[in-house]
């Protein structure tokens, strides 16, 4: 996968007791997420991003397995123009 440092992707996840689910990055250096209406992840360097979604449990439902997936950025290509 391959996108600008300051480009951010949208995150998604859904769990069938309809809770939120939560985002972390497991590899700050090569990416952040940022959780809100929208969660996000931002690529910060080339390597591999691994980041984990967690869905907290209630009075109704138990938590959620943690899981974790991880995808590779790689650099950008430099660019000659002539």
């Amino acid at each position: 996968m391959y996108f600008p440092s300051t480009t951010t992707q949208t995150l998604s996840a859904t769990a069938t007791s309809n809770l939120r689910v939560a985002f972390t990055s497991l590899t700050t250096a090569i990416c952040s997420v940022t959780n809100g209406a929208t969660s996000t992840v931002t690529a910060r360097a080339a390597g591999t991003c691994s980041i984990r979604a967690n869905q907290a449990g209630n009075a109704t439902y138990t938590a959620a397995p943690a899981v974790t997936r991880s995808f590779t950025i790689n650099a950008r290509a430099n660019q000659i123009v002539t």
